[in-house]
């Protein structure tokens, strides 16, 4: 079996004795090689990450990405073709008011605008920063939210946008009207903002966390409501946001969530019992009582997940890192990855003089050859992080740098 054994980065040259039944070895690192150009290890679908997904029926849904991606389905996910957004810009919420017309916040300050279900889309810029934020109510009045504060609002369906100021200059990461006059807006730092009057005055309010909330979602009463974000936070409220019950940190055995360093970046829920939340390494958890309690879901990756929507509580959708998309009949007791991508660009190579050599990349990938290279197997590493570099000293040892941050020492072939 091989160890793993952590140690500082600052350690640049290494001696190391290794105990085997033969005895003692002793072995060296060699210099650095210098940086290789990534490599695609096996082809895929998509090579960008998924930041959203909506569907408004059963049949009809988009995902968006990175580089202006749209994709679109209108068989239920067993086709996607893509829609062309004229942007190669990050593209991050998008939500459509009916089967026709749709919108999309991105990057740059860019709002993309549909009539004809993303046949076409019209691109205008509202604001300098990123945007991240968006919900209509209904048809005519958005919202828009982003970097630096900035808040959009429109009245006439997008034709003009009036800024509104919202009192805060950090970004604001979503925005949710649970009617036409009573909205909210997350920020930083478990800072929330909230409005009785259609956004004319908004009033700063404050979760038990230091952590940013970035999504937030009510059902139609305005009563009920859920926030999620940074530090495994999950918070709810069944009074209007009077009073809040937060997650966090301390309580990942309710949540289920692997780590209390994870953030939430998805929550959607199909009623007021029925929710999921995603998360990082291929986290889905689940409640069926409001948010109250969790259960983990297995879904088969370990691509973060961005985002979830779903149309009741048994079709549910989820999208990701690495064009991962994740679909469910079963309200996630069983999934299906319907599409991810599965090469591993690679960071760091290098080959001893024996021949044996190891190539590490990114979702912790590390493929070794024992013949110069001609052919390769892959090897489990134990980590989704990122691996940059690795130095082959013999068959023994070899040094993998994770994320620059720390380094692997691997014993044993």
């Amino acid at each position: 079996m091989c160890r793993a054994v952590i140690i500082g980065a600052a350690i640049l040259i290494l001696t190391a004795s290794l105990l085997s039944g033969c005895g003692i070895k002793t072995a060296l690192f060699h210099r650095e090689p210098p940086p290789v150009k990534a490599e695609v290890v096996r082809e895929a679908d998509w090579e960008m990450d998924f930041n959203d997904v909506y569907f408004v029926d059963a049949n009809n849904g988009w995902i968006v990405g990175e580089t202006g991606t749209i994709i679109h389905t209108d068989d239920g996910g067993k086709t996607w073709k893509s829609q062309d957004s004229d942007v190669d810009v990050t593209l991050n919420r998008i939500q459509f008011t009916d089967e026709k017309n749709g919108w999309i916040v991105a990057d740059k300050g860019l709002l993309l605008h549909t009539i004809d279900a993303g046949r076409n889309w019209r691109k205008r810029a509202i604001a300098d920063g990123r945007l991240t934020g968006l919900h209509f109510p209904d048809r005519n009045r958005g919202w828009i939210a982003g970097q630096s504060g900035a808040l959009y609002h429109t009245e006439d369906g997008g034709l003009t946008w009036k800024f509104r100021a919202s009192g805060l200059g950090e970004s604001l990461h979503s925005v949710y009207f649970a009617n036409l006059r009573e909205g909210w807006v997350m920020a930083e730092y478990g800072v929330l903002l909230h409005t009785l009057d259609g956004g004319k005055h908004w009033d700063m309010e404050r979760l038990s966390t230091v952590h940013s909330m970035l999504n937030v979602q009510f059902i139609q009463d305005g009563q009920i409501g859920w926030v999620a974000g940074t530090g495994a936070t999950i918070g709810f409220t069944r009074d209007g946001g009077k009073t809040w019950k937060v997650y966090s940190v301390e309580d990942t055995e309710i949540t289920k969530i692997p780590d209390y360093h994870y953030a939430v970046h998805g929550l959607h829920f199909a009623d007021a019992n029925n929710g999921w939340a995603v998360s990082q390494d291929g986290t889905v958890i689940r409640t069926t009582d409001g948010g109250e309690s969790w259960t983990k879901q297995e879904t088969g990756t370990h691509s973060d997940l961005l985002s979830v929507h779903s149309l009741d509580s048994e079709d549910v959708w989820v999208v990701g890192t690495y064009g991962t998309i994740l679909h469910s009949t079963n309200g996630g007791d069983s999934w299906n990855v319907e599409a991810e991508t599965t090469s591993e660009p690679l960071a760091g190579v290098d080959i001893s003089p024996t021949g044996h050599g190891w190539a590490v990349g990114r979702r912790g990938a590390i493929f070794r050859t024992r013949d110069s290279g001609r052919n390769w197997e892959r090897q489990e590493s134990s980590t989704v992080a990122g691996l940059n570099k690795v130095f082959a000293v013999d068959n023994k040892l070899r040094k993998v740098d994770v994320s620059n941050f720390f380094q692997i020492i691997v014993m044993g072939g």
